[in-house]
């Protein structure tokens, strides 16, 4: 089931179901995707300190139902390639069905340069290899969601 981040005051990590939809002028609204239930959280906990609304799915068939029933409501997508139930590249290809102007953020462990050619002429973002420095991964969100469709 899809979770949302929201950091405690004292600085642990908690997890909260069903977030709420955002106001279009209101924040940013981020599905990440992302397998490693570390990786997720640290990430989600990253963007959520700067203000971004996190929802999390942790993998490829839960990301889809998510994007279907919140798509309209979320500015971007980060998306791991290697997904249990349904990979990277198809979650990404049946995201674009749904909303040919999503925004999608691959941020992966493979160093594939085919692949990442193949993603970016689909129409990805941008894509990131890990490891990656937290500076790094919001310089792209920051441009991925201010770049125009």
């Amino acid at each position: 089931m899809a979770k949302k981040i929201v950091p405690k005051p004292a600085g642990s990590l908690s997890v909260m179901r069903d977030p709420p939809i955002h106001a279009a002028h209101g924040p940013k609204t981020i599905l990440l995707v992302e397998d490693e239930e570390m990786q997720r959280e640290m990430l989600g906990l990253i963007l959520t300190e700067k203000g971004y609304h996190v929802i999390t799915a942790q993998d490829g068939v839960e990301a889809v139902e998510v994007y279907r029933s919140l798509g309209s409501s979320i500015s971007l997508v980060i998306l791991d390639i290697g997904l249990p139930r349904q990979g990277g590249e198809e979650v990404f290809r049946l995201m674009k069905q749904i909303n040919p102007s999503a925004r999608v953020v691959f941020a992966t462990g493979y160093q594939d340069r085919g692949l990442q050619a193949r993603v970016m002429e689909s129409g990805a973002s941008a894509f990131l290899s890990k490891p990656f420095k937290p500076v790094e991964i919001l310089q792209v969100v920051k441009l991925a969601i201010e770049k125009k469709p």
